[in-house]
């Protein structure tokens, strides 16, 4: 069974979409070879099951990601097979293209060494954006994936692209997405882009979902729109 993934916006600043050193320019499309694994699709309940992927105590998907796609990745410390987590992670994104908390991991990993001169002297970049690691799990996969989008999403709101970031969650909506954090998020957009009516409906709706962070209450305290 797939695990239930959270996102949130936990970066307020932004960095302007760029190619960074050690980026190719061209998103190039992933040729899969006889001997190369994948695409396995993240989405699809089959790939979960305990003997997928013909291993008894693993499957599809953790085949790749228990060695490729630990925790340490996860949290932008290093990587499995070398200090530099680049490596793991892109091919956790070719086995796997839409995977969502791998395609988050890129984007937050695009995020901090954009932002951080130190660690981006420590880590190699990704050898492509975490655009195009989107963009290509959209082109074997289809358009039909609301999570997908919802965490592209996200990621176009840490580029400061508030207005393709709300296309994109809407785009989720459209496609049945619902939720928490999918209010949240959206909010904290509406809120950059000083809608704040709209950022105000979206909080009120994650809260009483249960939303836990109080950061997109406070900030519209702020304003003058308190959630009631």
């Amino acid at each position: 069974m797939r695990t239930k993934l959270t996102f949130a916006i936990l970066l307020w600043g932004c960095m302007c979409s760029v190619v960074l050193a050690g980026q190719s320019g061209v998103c190039r499309k992933v040729i899969y070879g006889p001997d190369q694994y994948g695409p396995i699709d993240y989405f699809d309940p089959a790939n979960h099951a305990l003997g997928a992927g013909g291993r008894k105590k693993e499957n599809s998907v953790t085949i790749v990601t228990n060695y490729h796609f630990t925790n340490d990745i996860k949290i932008l410390k290093k990587g499995r097979t070398s200090i530099q987590l680049a490596g793991d992670l892109d091919y956790t994104l070719r086995a796997i293209p839409n995977n969502v908390d791998a395609l988050d991991t890129a984007s937050r990993f695009e995020n901090k060494r954009s932002t951080s001169e130190y660690y981006a002297k420590k880590q190699k970049a990704l050898p492509y954006t975490a655009d195009c690691y989107f963009q290509r799990a959209i082109s074997i996969f289809g358009g039909k994936q609301p999570e997908l989008w919802m965490v592209w999403a996200i990621h176009k709101h840490r580029q400061g692209e508030y207005p393709k970031a709300l296309e994109y969650y809407q785009e989720s909506i459209k496609q049945g997405m619902e939720g928490a954090e999918l209010e949240y998020n959206m909010g904290l957009t509406y809120f950059k882009l000083k809608d704040y009516e709209n950022a105000q409906k979206r909080a009120a709706s994650a809260y009483k979902m249960g939303f836990q962070l109080p950061g997109l209450k406070n900030m519209l305290n702020e304003v003058g729109y308190p959630i009631k």
